[in-house]
């Protein structure tokens, strides 16, 4: 207890900045003219995904308000286009979106402390003005959904055209009644075997293809540093593992004609 209180005391004071929430930091990291976020926030609970997921919405959420202090005469642009009195709340917006599913994550959880800390690395698009334009554009598009069609004047005053009138038909000569010929139900098709381990197959190869997806852009956004990935790695091997399993089972299955 002593030193998770100790540790916690530490994060209020290190991580907190200006402008964002107690316990969370965020900072403009420039290389060579590329510019990223880093923001870094911690979660308590005992429930690892649960305390993990708060510290990673926390980091994010301090990345969203340091971007759009960082781009605030973008904000007076982003409210001019779309008629809003501040253009920050789109700016922050978009930041939470993007950053929640393309920022590189790095989170470490201690069980015995119930902490997580989380830190999170962005890159916004190079050129931030047009993209921020764009993005509030399409929010109030949405919002305020489509206009309705306008009928024009033509349309609503011409009357509706009636067709001329025509002689009634002569009596048709009786016919009989046709035959009518039943055919029998179609038989369902049966159900293809294994069913069930098809689906577990297919559920973790997209599990794989996702892992293999995210530890592939953590190296490229790391230059290929697998120490920084290290979690990412174990989640690919992990869901590389699960993935064999089933397909083993899948082939067993198969085999006995199941």
């Amino acid at each position: 207890m002593r030193r998770s209180t100790i540790l916690l005391a530490a994060l209020s004071g290190v991580l907190g900045c200006a402008h964002t929430a107690p316990g969370t930091h965020a900072e403009v990291v420039d290389r060579e003219g590329s510019i990223s976020y880093v923001g870094g926030a911690a979660g308590i609970g005992s429930n690892q995904g649960l305390a993990c997921g708060q510290a990673v919405s926390r980091a994010v959420g301090a990345i969203a308000i340091t971007f759009a202090d960082k781009n605030d005469d973008i904000a007076e642009d982003v409210a001019k286009s779309v008629g809003v009195s501040d253009g920050r709340i789109f700016l922050q917006r978009y930041a939470k979106e993007t950053a929640m599913e393309a920022a590189v994550q790095d989170v470490q959880f201690d069980p015995i402390e119930h902490l997580c800390v989380a830190s999170i690395r962005w890159t916004p698009p190079v050129f931030v003005k047009e993209a921020m334009l764009k993005y509030a554009e399409a929010v109030k598009r949405q919002e305020l959904g489509s206009p309705p069609a306008v009928r024009t004047a033509e349309s609503a005053t011409a009357p509706a055209s009636t067709p001329p009138p025509t002689a009634a038909p002569a009596p048709a000569a009786a016919t009989p009644a046709p035959t009518v010929v039943s055919t029998p139900a179609p038989v369902p098709a049966p159900a293809p075997i294994c069913e069930a381990e098809r689906a577990h197959h297919r559920k973790t190869l997209k599990a794989k293809e996702k892992a293999v997806a995210d530890f592939n852009e953590c190296k490229r956004r790391t230059s290929g540093d697998e120490g920084i990935c290290s979690r990412y790695k174990a989640y690919n091997d992990e869901a590389t593992d699960k993935e064999t399993v089933a397909l083993q089972r899948l082939n067993d299955c198969v085999s006995a004609g199941r």
